[in-house]
Parts: structure tokens; sequence; C-alpha cells
């Protein structure tokens, strides 16, 4: 993920506008499924839905390339053991246009929960050393 937005008021309007379009499908997956959407983290075009069961999950839409004005789709799980970070993380979809993710978002939805919930602590693989 770049670092931030760094634009003006009007680009950044234009980058989430894809997103503010399905925000009212994120908000009601997320209340339906007892998920926390989060809104541009990091200042930066994109959706989260997060949740815990066992371990955190996390379903992310954002902007991948702003200059095509392309998205991607990305989930993971973590845990974190004393000053030790494990993950598992794939790439649903990369680089491709808003109307496809728009266009199939509740099977994207779908399809992301069910793989993200399969997944459990003990196939997360070793991601660093992190400061509390």
């Amino acid at each position: 993920m770049p670092d931030g937005f760094h634009g003006s008021k009007e680009e950044w309007e234009k980058l989430e506008a894809p997103l503010v379009e399905i925000d009212e499908l994120l908000q009601n997956f997320a209340r339906e499924n007892n998920m926390k959407l989060v809104k541009n983290y990091h200042n930066w075009p994109c959706r989260h839905l997060r949740w815990i069961k066992d371990i955190p999950k996390l379903i992310e839409i954002a902007l991948e390339d702003k200059e095509l004005m392309t998205f991607r789709v990305w989930i993971c799980t973590f845990h974190d053991i004393e000053q030790k970070r494990f993950w598992k993380h794939s790439t649903l979809k990369s680089n491709v246009s808003f109307p496809e993710i728009r266009d199939n978002l509740a099977e994207i939805l779908a399809d992301s929960k069910k793989m993200l919930e399969s997944w459990s602590a003990k196939g997360l693989k070793f991601a660093g050393e992190i400061n509390k």
C-alpha cells in the first residue's frame, strides 16, 4: 500500500468515489456478519471488513493504482504471540477495474469470508518481529 494520499481534495474524492458507491452494501454485509467496516486506513482509498473469530480476519478492497484507477481485493488473518507476528494472506483480485469488483461484490465478499473462516492459527507463517 502506498504511504498515504498526497493530493487535492478533488483528487481524493475522485479516487474514493468508487468505494463510496459500495459503502452501503459493505455496511450491510458487515452488520449481518458481525464485522467492523473501516474506511481509508492509513489515509488511502480503501475499505476493510474486520472481525475476530479465534484470530483477527480482514477483507480489503483498495485502490491499487491511482493512475490506472485499478483496485485489488486482499484478505489476511494474523496472530501475535509475544513479539512475533504470524499471518496468512492472499490477493484475490489485482489491478482490476472497479466494475469488476462492484458487479461481483456479493460473491467476492462471500468467497472471501468463506476462505478466511477456513484459515486457522495452525496454518499461519512467521511474518516478523513486532514492537508493541
